[in-house]
């Protein structure tokens, strides 16, 4: 059984070079992968300019590599290099590692065409898991480099509305086996994300690949055990905006990082950012390809709405052919606080129909519709997708007994009436999304919905504001 884990990691592995071969001559996408745009030609057609301007978009990447994704850092940032900062692009990075012989090392960079250039590295490593470095580094960057937009990608590990109860993370990568017949990249769903993460918390020496280290939030730091949770990226967003932007918001905040596209982090980013990207599925250590992404900002001016769709599309050429298991949405955070509304709305009608249930037959419903089952879910699979959800009750709301008809008529009607208005401000806000045949009903946006609490989202602000906390223990104490 170990050798044979063995061998599929090692062709796992295999593939997973592949995909980085494969991509070297990267495309401007549209949704139906038109208007194709070749790599050489856009870098060719470059003019040197007359005098320095304000550039259209200062890309800030921010790399927490003191952890097991170091070895996808380097390709990356040769990504990167394939597109390079130009007089309407800055591509702007900060990596941290901690290789072995050099100790933890920290290092700003703007990358250029074929190479970067190396502008910052304190004698100090800093910690890529304080919320303070986050917001150092993007302060740093936009003095430096102004620009008319602003995007923050975040580089690392992520978990989504909760933080596993560890202190080190793992390889998203050791969820996938490589299926040689059906040359496919697959994601074992045997064992929940969460289960997976914290079950691995102590080593087995008898393990041939050796236990990764755990993750918890998001950018993992190694060496210092610190990270982002939630309640720190919020800290974090709410200081760029008001010390780094003049309070305006960001343009994109994107997470390179698995499960984060969910209402509790929409509800987050909404509040300093125009448009959040980010998957709702574990993403493969390869990420997003950065050659594919930032393509478009090579060559003319392109909107905030323009490049998180394309980061969408980008992300389905990449992963499309090689997996069933992927999925990435771009979503427009201008109306987020409707649905944040909308969820309080759901949540407040489920409490009062659990309150006045006969024989549990709202939990019954609940339960029947968050099933993994009837609702699409993830590898996570506490973190089923909104939208599947939704329509799950839209059709199951006639098994509804209440000991008062009328308020069950009632109860009835106004949740039929929440439930449309949810899926619709959920297709209006989900500009892009992609998804492999096997989540092919997911929509774009996440939410944690468990049949036992998990400790850490008991403080998860958004959840507690939308009701959605009150409503899970009000669902899990009607046993």
């Amino acid at each position: 059984m170990k050798q044979a884990h063995c061998l599929s990691m090692a062709l796992l592995c295999t593939a997973l070079f592949n995909i980085q071969a494969q991509q070297q001559n990267p495309v401007i996408l549209t949704q139906n992968a038109q208007d194709q745009v070749d790599l050489q030609a856009v870098l060719s057609s470059k003019q040197p300019a007359q005098e320095q301007k304000i550039a259209n978009w200062t890309v800030m990447i921010y790399i927490s590599a003191d952890n097991d994704l170091f070895s996808f850092a380097g390709r990356n940032m040769k990504q990167m290099e394939a597109i390079g900062s130009n007089e309407n692009l800055n591509i702007i990075v900060q990596l941290d590692t901690n290789r072995y012989g050099r100790g933890k090392v920290t290092q700003r960079y703007k990358i250029q065409h074929h190479s970067r250039e190396l502008l910052f590295s304190p004698e100090q490593a800093m910690d890529s898991g304080d919320p303070d470095t986050l917001v150092d580094f993007c302060d740093w960057s936009i003095k430096r480099f102004p620009a008319q937009h602003y995007a923050v990608i975040m580089w690392n590990h992520g978990t989504g509305a909760i933080d596993p109860m560890i202190a080190r993370a793992i390889n998203p990568s050791h969820l996938f086996t490589y299926n040689k017949q059906r040359d496919l990249i697959e994601l074992d769903r045997s064992i929940s994300f969460m289960d997976f993460v914290e079950s691995s918390a102590a080593p087995d020496k008898n393990v041939v690949l050796d236990a990764k280290p755990q993750t918890r939030g998001i950018c993992f730091d190694q060496s210092t055990g610190n990270y982002i949770d939630n309640k720190g990226l919020g800290y974090a967003l709410a200081t760029i905006q008001e010390k780094c932007l003049n309070n305006e918001k960001l343009d994109i905040l994107s997470f390179d990082a698995c499960l984060m596209s969910m209402a509790e982090i929409g509800s987050i980013a909404s509040k300093h950012a125009k448009y959040m990207v980010a998957s709702q599925e574990v993403e493969l250590g390869t990420g997003f390809n950065y050659a594919r992404v930032l393509l478009p900002l090579a060559q003319a001016e392109t909107t905030p709405e323009e490049l998180a769709k394309h980061m969408v599309y980008a992300y389905e050429q990449s992963y499309g052919k090689i997996t069933n298991d992927y999925t990435l949405a771009a979503l427009d955070l201008e109306h987020f606080g409707e649905l944040e509304d909308n969820i309080s709305s759901v949540a407040m009608l489920l409490i009062e129909a659990i309150d006045n249930q006969s024989s549990k037959s709202v939990r019954k419903m609940i339960t029947y519709c968050k099933s993994p089952r009837h609702c699409t879910c993830f590898d996570e699979p506490t973190y089923i997708d909104l939208y599947d959800f939704y329509q799950n009750l839209e059709k199951r709301l006639h098994t509804i007994r209440l000991h008062d008809i009328t308020l069950q008529k009632t109860i009835v009607a106004e949740l039929t009436k929440q439930l449309k208005a949810g899926k619709e401000l959920i297709l209006k806000i989900v500009t892009a999304n992609v998804a492999g045949h096997n989540l092919r009903r997911a929509r774009g946006i996440s939410i944690y919905l468990p049949s036992r609490l998990h400790p850490s989202y008991r403080k998860n602000e958004p959840a507690i504001e939308m009701n959605w906390l009150k409503m899970i223990m009000t669902y899990i104490l009607s046993r």
